[in-house]
């Protein structure tokens, strides 16, 4: 099965939460493939029953329930992360929800701790496999691999303007974050995961530490290594030398349909493999690094993203794909959205004509809120989630009622400020069988803020 197509960007600015709770896979991490060909078990009316498969990553949810069609929500259990929905021949949709939290060490000033709530309608027209996630950009690693030492020397005195140098050892360096930068030419050894491992030498024109806090970052060469022993030498201890042959050549970005009032809030490039992200170009205004031949591999594809924003709308465009090639971004029309009525359980009307006869249409809306009380410093995330086909030609997201399963959050009460943030956002596949690496996600978003009357 292919992953589901995922884009995250932890970040506070204009874009309020919505950058941090996603420009989903069509705002939605879960549909089947996000867009691949393959076609859901059955629900179809008169068809077999079908079973729909919901799993969860991140932090292990505290509670689970499901809904299949109008009915209501019960509880559900996980097996490996994993819930099973089945639904009798007929009926198509069904709801997932589930919460989970996470304490924070005392510091006096943040959150004592958080609470994430999801809830996703969904139907098997979207297909039979679906993915979410809680907490995810605080979830702990899994496991702790054992470790070995890898060593090696590079040479990048023949490429120009090289500042400075990173080895990523199959993610275990550069590409999870934890990698290891050092000057132009010189030896290295940090601890990678003990086996054999695919390598990557990169040269950059400019970098900090860590990456993301780059304020300019751009990939001049880079060269690939596959089945590199830990503990062990890069090279069977040879050096590592970078040669023009190296480098990486650039392909155009450009962009069109800025709607008025809107300025850019930055566009950056990476290079995703299976193992994590390699940052290519941050920002990435005008071109984008291209690798050179045999430093990718299968599997691996590339990742441009631009934002823009009018100051209290947001549109996000991602475009993926396994080869170079031009990019052109085309911004949608701006959405103009006040928000929902101030209520405990906001009713979110999202309707939009930018997106007018396009499929791949999906929905988010959230709110967020400390809850009322002396000294209560958590904070609370209620997400609903919908796809088009669950819709049905309808723009209107409703909480739902949850009271029925305990673990759940009670809505905010009465004089509590909550943050609403909402998105509406059409994916596109380069062909009938494209898979998340070959897809265009644009999203317009509105946030605000209001007071439970």
């Amino acid at each position: 099965m292919q992953r589901p197509l995922e884009f995250r960007f932890y970040n506070q600015s204009a874009a309020s939460m919505f950058i941090r709770s996603s420009t989903l896979c069509a705002a939605l991490t879960l549909i089947a493939g996000c867009g691949s060909s393959m076609v859901a078990t059955g629900g179809d009316p008169g068809g077999p029953p079908a079973v729909a498969t919901f799993t969860i990553t991140g932090v292990p949810p505290t509670v689970v329930a499901t809904r299949v069609g109008s009915g209501p929500f019960t509880a559900a259990t996980l097996a490996s992360g994993t819930v099973r929905i089945s639904l009798p021949s007929g009926v198509n949709n069904f709801a997932v929800a589930y919460a989970c939290s996470m304490s924070f060490p005392p510091s006096g000033t943040g959150p004592a701790g958080e609470v994430e709530q999801h809830v996703y309608e969904a139907t098997t027209l979207d297909g039979n496999a679906f993915t979410g996630s809680c907490l995810a950009g605080v979830a702990p690693p899994p496991s702790t691999p054992a470790t070995g030492t890898l060593t090696g020397s590079v040479d990048a005195t023949a490429i120009p303007g090289v500042s400075t140098l990173a080895v990523d050892a199959t993610g275990n360096g550069y590409g999870s974050g934890s990698y290891s930068p050092f000057s132009n030419a010189s030896s290295f050894g940090f601890a990678a995961a003990t086996g054999s491992n695919r390598v990557l030498v990169l040269a950059y024109d400019n970098i900090s530490s860590p990456p993301a806090s780059a304020g300019s970052t751009t990939l001049a060469a880079a060269k690939n290594f596959d089945n590199q022993a830990v503990p062990g030498a890069l090279n069977s201890g040879n050096p590592v030398v970078l040669a023009p042959s190296d480098e990486t050549t650039f392909a155009p970005i450009t962009y069109s349909s800025l709607p008025a009032g809107f300025a850019s809030e930055g566009t950056t490039a990476d290079l995703v493999t299976s193992f994590g992200k390699i940052i290519l170009a941050a920002p990435a205004t005008a071109h984008y690094p291209v690798l050179p031949a045999g430093a990718t591999e299968s599997g691996d594809y590339y990742s441009i993203n631009t934002i823009a924003s009018s100051g209290t709308e947001v549109t996000s465009i991602t475009t993926t794909s396994t080869s170079a090639a031009p990019v052109a971004f085309a911004f949608p029309a701006a959405w103009v959205y006040a928000g929902p009525s101030p209520a405990s359980t906001p009713i979110f009307n999202l309707a939009y004509a930018g997106f007018s006869g396009a499929s791949g249409i999906s929905y988010l809306a959230y709110g967020s809120w400390q809850p009322l009380g002396v000294g209560s410093r958590d904070l609370y995330f209620n997400f609903i989630h919908a796809t088009g086909n669950y819709l049905n030609g309808g723009t209107s997201i409703t909480f739902p009622d949850l009271s029925s399963v305990t673990g759940f959050l009670s809505p905010p009460v009465s004089g509590t400020f909550v943050n609403w943030d909402a998105s509406v956002t059409q994916t596109a596949y380069t062909s009938q069988l494209a898979s998340p690496s070959n897809a265009t996600v644009t999203s317009v978003v509105n946030s605000g803020r209001y007071i439970v009357p």
